[in-house]
């Protein structure tokens, strides 16, 4: 779900007008556009809160997504992990729909045309679920 809406936040023309065009580069755990690291934490236990040690903690924007009820838990772990740092921690469903939001906004569709083509991206991304919803 993330990466569906990494792809359809970079369909905004805030990202397909500039000179040179936004790579996502994939990384162990999630993806790099830009100076802007995502990380998706897909379950939260310790050998995975450990694993976030491993995050760099200057030179990128570092957001780390989560299950919806591992918010709170990550966010002091990443707090512990990097007090001075600052790493962002957003659940999935809280990462998609901001990201659905803006974008639909940017590109002037309807929640229900910016929710389809957000699942569209999504089922691409993932290539094997088939959009089925009639969201009209």
């Amino acid at each position: 779900m993330a990466r569906g809406a990494i792809d359809y936040m970079l369909s905004c023309p805030r990202w397909t007008h500039r000179p040179e065009r936004a790579a996502v580069i994939a990384r162990d755990g999630g993806w790099q556009v830009d100076n802007w690291l995502v990380h998706v934490l897909p379950s939260v236990d310790d050998s995975s809160i450990l694993a976030l040690r491993g995050l760099p903690n200057a030179k990128v924007d570092v957001e780390v997504i989560v299950p919806p009820w591992a918010e709170i838990i990550v966010k002091n772990a990443v707090k512990s992990l990097f007090p001075d740092g600052v790493i962002y921690v957003n659940p999935i469903d809280s990462y998609v729909a901001s990201r659905v939001l803006s974008a639909g906004i940017e590109l002037g569709e309807s929640r229900y045309t910016a929710a389809e083509d957000f699942v569209r991206r999504y089922n691409t991304a993932v290539g094997s679920i088939a959009l089925t919803a009639d969201f009209k």
